[in-house]
């Protein structure tokens, strides 16, 4: 079954080594190429209050790095993604595994959305986002194409989101 655990530049290397084209279409948008990707890399994973994750396998292999800071607003916190073509070889599970994780992390954080950026032009980039319950939220800077997980509390009118009771015991 695949899960996440925190991720370490072991991680990140595993899955740099395999990079997806659509990650590495990004990475050298962004960054020239991923040699040039691994400072900023450093720099996400020693953030204060940031979070990174491998999505990995039932060997242990990372397919994915994904990662979350806050943003300068406390509603928001700012996500990323790099993943590997073992990561789009598995299909459905690997979309399922990343919804559901992106799901607990609403739990964790209340009242907060989950923004993410990328320059990718790939034909499956607005459905990708949405497979993994994002929403398209326009452009942002630099012509970055911008999606949003609402946060929990604008699904609460829609029925989409019970939240524990702290009354039930």
């Amino acid at each position: 079954m695949l899960h996440t655990r925190s991720a370490n530049m072991s991680d990140v290397h595993a899955v740099f080594a395999d990079l997806s084209d659509i990650s590495s279409a990004e990475v050298i948008a962004d960054c020239g190429s991923w040699w040039k990707a691994l400072p900023k890399i450093l720099k996400l994973l020693s953030l204060p209050d940031a979070q990174t994750e491998a999505l990995v396998d039932e060997q242990g292999t990372p397919l994915a790095i994904f990662g979350h800071y806050p943003s300068k607003s406390p509603e928001i916190r700012t996500t990323w993604f790099v993943f590997s073509k073992a990561f789009q070889a598995r299909g459905l599970a690997v979309v399922l595994a990343s919804r559901r994780r992106l799901k607990a992390l609403q739990l964790f954080y209340p009242g907060v959305s989950f923004h993410s950026y990328t320059k990718s032009d790939h034909p499956e980039r607005d459905r990708w986002f949405s497979l993994i319950g994002m929403q398209w939220a326009g452009l942002g800077a630099k012509g970055t194409h911008h999606y949003v997980l609402p946060k929990t509390s604008d699904l609460e009118p829609y029925g989409l989101y019970n939240p524990p009771n702290p009354q039930a015991s």
